[in-house]
């Protein structure tokens, strides 16, 4: 809606200095003629009331029109100390079994991390110019300053817009193609498919992942990290083409919305940069773009009259190679590696110098040895799981009876009851016990191994 005149010049009044307010009237007590006559009067309280026209009214009348870029809801603020992101990950840790008599108070137990910079890599600007002359013409008009503003202002402030969507559109492409690529799911067009066939199987595909994603896993992103995003984290980009092919109602149903906030978390670009991409399943904080510049400055050039304007537009645009993203697309699937196992050997072994030296309490060591085929980064390939079963005899070779004070601990520790004589042997059978979900077993491995008491 169009604003006055006298309306502008009323909110920059109000905006004003206290010598801009004392002298310049405003238009409710004086009329527009005086209110002008007193802003041209002094080259001062003109620049101020240029200033305020174009830094806060312009940007409140052209935010009403400008264009605006549809993935800016994934923007996280401006960036306001130094000039770069740090972006860290924990990975899991194992456990570890319950000691009554640990002394590991005191140990430094370092989670392993991985860490991501994203860095300042936008610098614009954009010029603009507001003529003294053309500017008092606008005074002429009822509507002539709100028009004059929305046509000088909308120029830079739709431009920076554009780019800015272009450049986090262009982030896609990117992900693409130098961090190996997103976790793809294979569907078909569904824009092509006239039965609606696809757009369902569509639909109960991502709806599939919508559950999957909730899960901790590392398959999701290039990092291999494992991590979740619960469901009200998770945010649809798809095209128009693929939106309008799709039920709204079902589409609200999969993010347990009502029909009309469905906007909120399914964003539309113009096309994918990727060949065959259909959809997009992120977690919100996929996209890291902050804003580390965004002002305007201006300076006043007395040959020409006028005075020139720059928005100044610098930020970090990139995407987290942590967070999940899926991308259903008309290409190949993604395929991920399958850790085949293949154990080749199983050793037994025990401490030694413990042994040796008469302690009750034996480090035992289980050790599977094998072949391994796939990421063997992500899964624990050769678990040391074992069940253990202990016989003993006496130097004669009878049988010893071992009562409950012998056993060995979840941690691989023998403990030995005091009441055996020097020569007994322990004997330990080790069975593995690991079912292994794909290649050769490893379950059933046997190893023996034995203590002397000395």
């Amino acid at each position: 809606m169009a604003v006055k005149n006298a309306t502008i010049l009323d909110q920059i009044w109000l905006q004003g200095t206290n010598d801009y307010q004392q002298r310049v009237p405003k238009t409710t007590q004086a009329g527009i003629e005086a209110t002008v006559r007193a802003i041209y009067s002094d080259k001062a309280i003109y620049n101020q009331f240029v200033d305020a026209l174009v830094n806060r009214i312009g940007r409140t009348l052209v935010h009403q029109r400008r264009w605006e870029n549809p993935l800016a809801l994934f923007k996280i603020g401006k960036l306001e100390f130094g000039d770069s992101i740090q972006e860290v990950a924990n990975k899991l840790i194992k456990a570890k079994g319950y000691e009554m008599d640990a002394q590991t108070l005191l140990q430094i137990n370092r989670p392993e991390s991985k860490v991501f910079y994203h860095n300042v890599n936008r610098q614009d600007k954009y010029a603009i110019t507001i003529n003294d002359v053309e500017l008092k013409r606008a005074f002429i008009n009822e509507y002539g300053l709100n028009n004059y503003i929305n046509s000088i202002m909308e120029i830079p402030f739709t431009s920076d817009n554009k780019d800015e969507y272009e450049i986090m559109v262009n982030l896609i492409a990117e992900y693409e193609k130098n961090n190996n690529g997103f976790f793809k799911v294979k569907v078909s067009d569904v824009v092509s498919d006239d039965t609606g066939v696809a757009a369902k199987k569509l639909l109960k595909l991502i709806r599939g992942y919508v559950g999957r994603l909730k899960f901790l896993s590392a398959m999701y992103n290039r990092a291999g990290i494992p991590n979740y995003t619960p469901q009200s984290e998770l945010i649809l980009i798809t095209t128009p083409d693929v939106k309008a092919s799709l039920d709204v109602d079902a589409l609200a149903t999969l993010f347990h919305l009502e029909k009309a906030e469905i906007q909120e978390r399914i964003v539309e670009i113009e096309q994918f940069p990727i060949p065959g991409a259909q959809a997009l399943l992120v977690d919100k904080s996929w996209f890291i773009c902050a804003d580390y510049v965004y002002e305007t400055t201006s300076f006043y050039n007395p040959e020409t009259l006028s005075t020139n304007y720059w928005l100044h537009h610098w930020g970090v645009y990139s995407c987290s190679p942590f967070m999940n993203a899926v991308l259903f697309t008309t290409e190949d699937a993604t395929n991920p590696a399958t850790v085949v196992v293949t154990p080749t050997s199983f050793e037994l072994t025990v401490s030694a110098d413990e042994a040796a030296a008469g302690s009750k309490d034996v480090k035992v060591t289980g050790k599977i040895s094998g072949t391994v085929v796939g990421d063997s980064d992500v899964v624990e390939v050769l678990p040391d799981s074992y069940v253990y079963t202990l016989n003993a005899v006496d130097s004669d070779d009878d049988p010893v009876q071992l009562n409950s004070r012998t056993y060995i601990d979840r941690n691989g520790i023998l403990h030995i009851q005091k009441s055996l004589e020097v020569g007994t042997v322990i004997t330990i059978t080790a069975t593995s016990t690991y079912k292994n979900p794909s290649g050769a077993d490893v379950s059933g491995l046997v190893d023996t191994a034995t203590v002397t008491i000395v």
